[in-house]
């Protein structure tokens, strides 16, 4: 804690990935909040009790998951599955996988947020699907001029196909930020990935990674802990197919994945005789994070929070 002036305190509160994620991070700033104007009415904070622990999970877990018959499941999806996406860069990939990387923000206009999820909606999809298809699928001509039911908005096209690709990239995590009114069960971004990675990679085979909250029963969306999987989304765009076409395959390949979701990443890859390389992660090199947080946000009277996960410099300030 950093007192700054007697109006300003600063707290810094640093957690393992091990004990918590995205979703865990809403919980912890929700209850800071309700504590913090307890505290200022002088009153106990009052939360609900917990239906469950994470002990009670575990134990679902045990009785209700099969955990052979999911990783089986996954086995077979990610059969003949290319190991490596083959993305353009300046120079060749090295022999060993560096953790060194960069950053760009790219910022969607309104206008073009509006016509993907109208076409969500036109195809009875969610916008991370849509997102994820495009990312999947040629960018420039061909799949999304065939047929105008099915036409991918222009708006749309341009601003995906105008996003370079870093030149010295040779995977990506790519992070998708929605506003505070987007909804939890969003899933169109998925379909505009891969469209934009077939025609980086000319590829029709693509496969991304995509966290997954793994939060089904709904008994543990109040627990603090790290439930989060990793999901290898896979899109099969053989025959040149229209926009509305790929959709639907990563619409059903998306809902395919989510119902499989409970086999931990670990044991699929363990289960996968796949080529295993140091210079580059096994089944993905692509990752798609849908989110819903704000980085920054007014979480209660008088507290304003900041979400990180990068380390900084402390200002000198604070030091």
């Amino acid at each position: 804690m950093w007192v700054i002036n007697p109006e300003l305190h600063i707290l810094l509160a640093s957690m393992h990935h091990i004990i918590t994620d995205g979703w865990s991070v809403d919980i912890l700033m929700t209850e800071l909040a309700t504590a913090y104007a307890a505290a200022v009415a002088g009153k106990p904070p009052g939360w609900d009790p917990l239906p469950v622990q994470l002990v009670d999970y575990a134990a679902w877990q045990r009785q209700h998951v099969q955990l052979d018959e999911e990783v089986a499941w996954w086995r077979e999806a990610l059969t003949n599955a290319p190991p490596l996406l083959e993305l353009p860069t300046d120079r060749p990939r090295p022999d060993v996988f560096s953790y060194c990387g960069a950053e760009l923000r790219a910022s969607m206009p309104p206008v073009t947020a509006r016509a993907v999820l109208q076409a969500a909606a036109a195809h009875e999809t969610t916008p991370f699907v849509v997102a994820l298809t495009t990312l999947q699928v040629s960018t420039a001509s061909g799949p999304f001029e065939q047929g105008k039911r099915c036409r991918l908005p222009s708006c749309v096209r341009r601003w995906f196909s105008c996003q370079p690709w870093p030149p010295n990239a040779w995977s990506a995590n790519i992070q998708l930020w929605h506003h505070e009114h987007a909804s939890r069960s969003d899933a169109s971004a998925c379909a505009r990935m891969q469209a934009l990675l077939k025609f980086y990679s000319g590829s029709d085979d693509i496969v991304v990674g995509s966290p997954y909250a793994n939060r089904d029963p709904p008994e543990v969306e109040g627990l603090l802990g790290c439930f989060v999987n990793v999901l290898a989304l896979r899109l099969d765009l053989a025959g040149d197919p229209s926009f509305g076409a790929a959709l639907r395959r990563a619409k059903e390949a998306t809902a395919q994945a989510f119902a499989h979701g409970a086999a931990p990443f670990a044991r699929v890859v363990e289960a996968l005789s796949t080529v295993r390389s140091a210079a580059f992660t096994p089944i993905y090199q692509v990752r798609v994070n849908n989110l819903y947080s704000s980085c920054h946000t007014v979480i209660g009277p008088k507290i304003w929070a900041a979400l990180t996960d990068k380390v900084r410099t402390v200002p000198s300030a604070l030091a």
